[in-house]
């Protein structure tokens, strides 16, 4: 199994283009056509009776066509000589980003879409812009403050899996961005020892997915060990890892949660059954889970800083290896066999 999945995809969220646009349109003409998109969105943005009557289901499909456009056109736009391009640069500029997200936090009866909304035009930006962006304050702040509106369970189960899936997109993307350029760590890593499990907030969001099952949880296995590989070369990450988050303890409670959900039997295939192959686990979702979990554990022992992989290999020991998986190899197989 590939655990590190470095690939900038877009897994099939791009917007589509505005109009076919061939490698050498001028840029004039791309900036005036984002000019136009953004102006039609910040009529609706911009209206002040906004909080008092609210917007329509029509003014939310403007806003984001049009914003989808804007994000398509600046994800082809190239920077000029290490320089923002003038799409990107008429985008800092005006802050478009916060107002654009803050003005979605506001509309309340679309909460949920435009939260989904926001989620994948993030995850566009990160996974495809041909510039640098997690280095702009005007991306990294409604970037963050969208990110923990996402701590809030104020979503309805069938509003859920969306949702996630689509964060844990972000998520993924951005270790990736931080993994392929150092310099953006520290603007996700916060060094003010008073901000609690926000102070890494993209590692904190993650850690429940660890032991999740399809793509939400491979993606976000993936995305904490590239996590874990920043921990070994940067040792107040790997320290913060094991004395300030609950990592190492949520890994080692998933063992023991996964292995008690095993089935008590495996069915024989046939007379001459003699070994569990991979076909024979990925019949049985309890144990690939399981198998899953286990082979998370093991990479994050052999690649994190050390302090890290001394408080995982602890947890494991005390909390499944000893209360767990140690009466089950001495259980006396008749006395099993009877209490089935």
């Amino acid at each position: 199994m590939s655990w590190f999945k470095r690939s900038r995809a877009s897994n099939g969220s791009a917007e589509p283009s505005p109009t076919k646009e061939r490698s050498d349109t001028d840029p004039d003409t791309c900036l005036e056509v984002f000019r136009n998109h953004w102006q039609q969105a910040s009529v609706i943005i911009n209206r002040k009776n906004h909080g008092k009557d609210g917007v329509t289901s029509d003014e939310v499909e403007t806003v984001i066509h049009n914003f989808g456009q804007m994000i398509t056109l600046l994800v082809r736009e190239e920077g000029v000589e290490g320089m923002p391009g003038p799409i990107l640069h008429f985008f800092l500029e005006k802050d478009i980003l916060e107002l654009f997200c803050s003005w979605c936090a506001k509309s309340n009866e679309y909460a949920v879409k435009l939260k989904h909304e926001q989620l994948r035009m993030f995850e566009m930006l990160i996974s495809q812009s041909k510039q640098l962006l997690l280095i702009h304050k005007s991306v990294i702040r409604p970037l963050l403050k969208l990110l923990s509106s996402c701590t809030e369970g104020n979503l309805q189960s069938s509003e859920t899996y969306d949702i996630e899936h689509q964060l844990v997109l972000v998520l993924h993307q951005a270790c990736v961005c931080i993994s392929q350029q150092l310099l953006i760590l520290e603007s996700f890593f916060c060094t003010n020892t008073d901000h609690g499990p926000t102070r890494f907030l993209i590692f904190s969001l993650l850690i429940p997915y660890v032991h999740r099952e399809g793509p939400v949880g491979q993606h976000a296995r993936d995305a904490l060990l590239l996590i874990m590989t920043l921990s070994a070369k940067h040792p107040h990450i790997g320290q913060y890892i094991a004395t300030n988050s609950d990592f190492c303890p949520v890994l080692a409670a998933g063992l023991s949660g996964l292995y008690s959900s095993l089935p008590r039997k495996i069915p024989n295939p046939s007379d001459h059954w003699y070994i569990l192959t991979n076909e024979d686990c990925n019949k049985i979702p309890e144990l690939q889970m399981f198998l899953n979990s286990l082979e998370f554990c093991n990479a994050v022992v052999q690649i994190a800083h050390s302090m890290v992989k001394e408080q995982l290999t602890k947890y494991i020991y005390d909390g499944f290896l000893l209360p767990v998986l140690g009466p089950a190899l001495h259980q006396d197989y008749v006395n099993m066999a009877s209490t089935q």
